[in-house]
């Protein structure tokens, strides 16, 4: 795990280069927006369209979908065919799967742009595979030309969170999905493989609010954010962020795991990154919510200066798998996480909104 720590924010100095001039302004004592936290993501790919789901005559000399995540969340889509139908056009868009059926992820209700093809749980069954289809979406049309070829590239801002995505190109007389007629719809290109197989998995950046709780509600605080990132290599970026907090004070920063439902798909989170709290399942109650705990992770601390503001960004490697987590902030006179001492602490500001309502849903590859 590593840790950096920014408390005067006055003497933090940006460098942008332009060309190649450099240019140092001194940061405004303001809250650092989410592209100055993480670096540009590294996820980008291109890959390959072939015949399916449910046509394969449909002409294809080469078909691929190249896909970039900004730093801001933006998912940027760019289709592009060449050797298809000529004058022809084409609707694209993506279906959303949850591999193996576990249960883990929710349903694609909103994608940030596009027209909705529906976003019901449903097995759906092509060339003999049957697969846990959880949303689909349009994004737009490709237009070919007399040789067959067209490219459209979309701007989409999804929810945070991990998708298990294969993008598809479709056709049908009667489909036109900007009017919410998505019957008579056919695919004729897909990425990756069969129905349900080689998923493209995109992990959108997520920026989610701290507000007053589950222990105390009456520690000052103006505005708290805490920012996260799964980077291709399966590092997670969380970054914490605190102004009009108590000053001069030592926050302790880190996150609960939770089985929704205690439905107990879930295992305890016993390995994660930072100090254990504890990973033994257990039902609390804070607000007259109980909810399911699967585990507790301190990553470090957070220091404020004399005015109340104080940052701290972390970079964890946990296991591969799904959480679903509250990120907190807790103090406490005999709270040291670094010693093993977790008594006594108590929960100050966290994520979400009561216990167990409003996770953030981190996948990590």
């Amino acid at each position: 795990m590593k840790e950096v720590q920014y408390v005067n924010r006055s003497s933090r100095i940006l460098c942008t280069v332009v060309s190649f001039l450099f240019w140092f302004v001194a940061a405004a004592p303001v809250l650092v927006s989410f592209l100055v936290f993480f670096p540009p993501s590294a996820q980008a790919r291109e890959v390959a369209l072939s015949p399916g789901w449910d046509i394969f005559s449909e002409p294809l000399a080469i078909g691929k979908v190249d896909w970039n995540v900004l730093s801001n969340g933006t998912l940027k889509v760019t289709f592009e065919l060449r050797g298809a139908s000529p004058n022809h056009k084409y609707i694209v868009g993506t279906h959303f799967f949850d591999p193996g059926n576990a249960g883990k992820l929710r349903n694609v209700c909103e994608f940030g742009g596009g027209w909705k093809v529906g976003c019901e749980r449903s097995a759906l069954s092509r060339e003999g595979v049957t697969a846990t289809v959880i949303g689909g979406w349009d994004f737009g049309y490709v237009t070919t030309n007399v040789s067959g070829y067209g490219r459209a590239q979309f701007i989409m801002n999804p929810p945070p969170g991990t998708y298990y995505i294969q993008f598809t190109v479709r056709i049908g007389d009667q489909c036109n999905p900007a009017t919410g007629q998505t019957g008579g719809c056919a695919a004729v290109y897909r990425t990756g493989n069969k129905m349900g197989q080689g998923f493209e998995v995109i992990t959108i950046p997520g920026r989610a609010a701290l507000s007053p709780g589950w222990d105390i509600f009456s520690v000052p605080l103006t505005m708290g954010y805490v920012d996260w990132n799964v980077l291709d290599d399966g590092t997670l970026q969380v970054a914490y962020e605190l102004n009009g907090a108590s000053p001069n004070h030592k926050y302790i920063v880190g996150t609960h795991f939770f089985d929704p439902g205690n439905v107990g798909n879930l295992p305890n989170v016993c390995k994660f990154d930072g100090w254990k709290v504890g990973c033994d399942r257990s039902t609390l109650s804070r607000e007259g919510v109980n909810a399911t705990v699967i585990g507790g992770w301190d990553f470090g601390y957070v220091n404020t200066n004399g005015s109340g503001y104080g940052k701290a960004q972390f970079a964890l490697t946990p296991p591969s798998g799904t959480y679903y987590i509250q990120f907190t902030v807790r103090i406490g006179d005999k709270c040291d996480p670094a010693s093993g001492q977790t008594s006594g602490c108590a929960a100050v500001y966290r994520t979400g909104s009561k216990m167990g309502r409003g996770f953030e849903v981190i996948n990590i590859p």
